[in-house]
């Protein structure tokens, strides 16, 4: 029965790259049956029943229709920590974890707002990282604040959530002031011109409304997010950002009268975030 990883492997090739689609077989063995590295290395795969087996072709079919992984399985990694994730959420990225760390290496918050939080991975990670700090939550999407609210509880995190549109005019009375307060942010900045070079199963399965900004107006969200920062009086702001407009979103906090704008490089070397006292 070892050949259920080969056959599985062979067939992923179609629609991912080698290292890729041995990542997924693995993830899909393991988490969907059990099914340890060490078992198949060492040809210990055990027989699948027949409802295994169904199950297996099932998860199957859904990857090479595009489908990603994480919708698949229901939940994703981030900080270390399994994540419920749904279509109503996007998949936590490695860029995103890097946004959790810069603030968890740099700074001692009183309390924080994340706004857009998704499935809450960014409130959740930093609450558990600094238990004493308040921590809230905003997203406009009442099914992300339910994944996000089932994350914090799963994980053990008390987290404040609350539907809040960001772009409205009056978002910034809703902020917090317990303290000295980290407003961060990954919010939507894909221009949709970049959608063409996108892969598909992110355009066809990932909120389109947590992806992408008009090609016209790519800071749209940051100019809330600097409203909301300036009249919420935020000692330090913390934005992951569209790699083409770290150095104008810094540029926009800086003519709002923000004193310091740092523009951070990720692990790929883009510039993708942007730290604002």
């Amino acid at each position: 029965m070892p050949n259920i990883y080969h056959n599985m492997l062979q067939r992923l090739r179609n629609i991912y790259d080698e290292d890729e689609a041995r990542a997924v077989a693995f993830l899909v063995l393991e988490d969907a049956f059990g099914v340890s590295r060490t078992d198949v290395y060492a040809d210990k795969v055990k027989d699948f029943s027949p409802q295994e087996s169904v199950l297996l072709e099932n998860i199957v079919q859904r990857l090479l229709n595009g489908e990603p992984i994480q919708y698949i399985l229901g939940r994703a990694r981030f900080c270390g920590r399994d994540f419920r994730v749904t279509p109503h959420t996007l998949i936590p990225r490695p860029e995103t974890e890097e946004l959790v760390g810069i603030i968890e290496h740099r700074f001692q918050p009183a309390s924080i707002l994340d706004v857009g939080t998704g499935s809450g991975c960014i409130a959740v990670s930093l609450k558990l990282s600094f238990p004493d700090a308040y921590v809230e939550a905003w997203d406009i999407s009442s099914e992300a604040l339910a994944v996000a609210q089932d994350n914090a509880r799963s994980l053990g995190a008390d987290v404040v959530f609350r539907k809040v549109d960001a772009l409205v005019s009056d978002a910034p009375q809703f902020a917090p002031r317990v303290g000295e307060c980290i407003l961060v942010s990954n919010p939507p900045y894909v221009c949709q011109s970049e959608a063409k070079d996108m892969e598909t199963r992110v355009l066809e399965h990932e909120p389109h409304k947590a992806l992408f900004v008009p090609d016209d107006d790519p800071l749209l969200f940051y100019r809330a997010l600097c409203s909301i920062a300036r009249d919420g009086n935020f000692a330090v702001v913390a934005l992951e950002t569209n790699r083409a407009y770290a150095d104008n979103v810094a540029a926009l906090f800086l003519s709002e009268g923000f004193s310091r704008a740092d523009v951070l490089c990720d692990q790929f070397g883009n510039k993708r975030f942007v730290i604002v006292f």
